[in-house]
């Protein structure tokens, strides 16, 4: 199961990354298990950073749209 296919929120993908970096803290978990925690924690981690990384250029294009134009901008005249 992915990340993706389970259609995650951020804040849920993140809390079950810490939830699952809180059981490798603990070294009880059997090495199966341990394997398949870890793969789901990179597909976690993949799908937490492309989020971020998408909130960014959303910031960047809303920060651009909203900028205020300058004498120099040819656009003003």
């Amino acid at each position: 199961m992915t990340a993706k296919a389970t259609k995650l929120t951020f804040k849920a993908a993140y809390q079950e990354l810490e939830a699952l970096t809180k059981e490798f803290e603990r070294g009880d978990l059997d090495i199966e298990e341990a394997l398949k925690k870890f793969e789901r924690g990179l597909e976690l981690a993949e799908y937490c950073t492309k989020q971020v990384s998408e909130m960014k250029q959303r910031v960047v294009e809303i920060k651009r749209r909203f900028k205020p134009a300058t004498p120099d901008d040819d656009s003003s005249i």
